[in-house]
C-alpha cells in the first residue's frame, strides 16, 4: 500500500498577483518548442499539485488541464493520458482529448486522434 501525504498547502494560490500572473502566461502564443516549454516552466509557479500547462493544438493557446491522481501518475509514468471529451463549434459529435509529451524534458500538448492511424500532432 501507497502512502500519498501531500501538503496541499503549498500548492495552494493566494492573491490577484498570481492569478493575474498566470492568465498574462496563457496569453502568449508561442511561435517555438523553446518559447512554449519556457512558458509551460514558467506557468507551474502558480500551478496546484495536480493541474498542468499545456499547449492545445487544435485552439493554438495554452490552457491549464486538471487531473485526478491516478491520471497524474499515469502521466508521469507513461507521458500519455486521455484527459476528456470534447465538442469544439462546427464539431458533429464530442472526441477524445489526450494530453502527451514528446519527449521527457519537452512541452506538454493537447491533441485528438487524426486519420486512420489515430495520429496526436505536436506542431507549433
Amino acid at each position: 500500500m501507497i502512502n500519498l501525504n501531500i501538503s496541499i498547502d503549498q500548492y495552494t494560490i493566494v492573491g490577484k498577483e498570481a492569478k493575474g500572473g498566470l492568465e498574462e502566461l496563457l496569453s502568449i502564443q508561442p511561435k517555438t518548442q523553446e518559447e512554449l516549454k519556457r512558458i509551460e516552466d514558467e506557468a507551474r509557479q502558480y500551478l496546484k499539485w495536480n493541474e498542468v500547462a499545456v499547449y492545445n493544438e487544435y485552439t493554438k493557446k495554452l490552457e491549464i488541464v486538471r487531473l485526478n491522481p491516478l491520471k497524474l501518475i499515469w502521466y508521469k509514468i507513461k507521458g500519455i493520458v486521455k484527459i476528456d471529451y470534447r465538442l469544439y463549434p462546427g464539431w458533429t459529435g464530442k472526441i477524445p482529448f489526450y494530453l502527451f509529451r514528446i519527449d521527457r524534458k519537452g512541452p506538454d500538448f493537447i491533441d485528438y486522434p487524426h486519420g486512420y492511424c489515430d495520429r496526436l500532432d505536436a506542431y507549433l
